[in-house]
């Protein structure tokens, strides 16, 4: 999916650091345990802010992450190019407002990543 994208628009590699706070670091290591592809960082090496705040982190330097912004405005322009008028298409994330299912879990997050096209007529 990530090479799919990247065809299309910028996907950045910079990697997915996870944390926990420190009352939760036996969460954080069987998580460490259920996931393959990750290091165990100091986050402060990381992300200067985070320095002291968190022991440690799982960090997962293949990750990549596609801006929703660019994604959505790359697809209007797109669209535009194919010759629909532009006054007829508005673009917008709201993912977020409306999960279709729990973001607790990874079946949950597979779910709620998607795009929805909403067709409406000018007539």
């Amino acid at each position: 999916a990530v090479e799919w994208g990247a065809a299309r628009v910028p996907v950045p590699r910079r990697g997915t650091l996870v944390l926990a706070a420190p009352r939760d670091t036996a969460e954080l290591d069987r998580f460490a345990r259920a996931t393959t592809g990750h290091a165990w960082a100091d986050p402060g090496t990381l992300e200067p802010d985070l320095q002291g705040r968190f022991a440690r982190g799982l960090f997962y330097a293949s990750e990549a992450h596609m801006d929703p912004r660019v994604a959505l405005d790359t697809l209007r322009a797109a669209l535009i190019a194919r010759g629909i008028a532009a006054d007829r298409i508005e673009a917008e994330g709201v993912g977020y407002l409306a999960p279709r299912a729990s973001n607790l879990t990874p079946e949950g997050q597979q779910e709620n990543r998607r795009v929805e096209v909403m067709l409406t007529s000018t007539q």
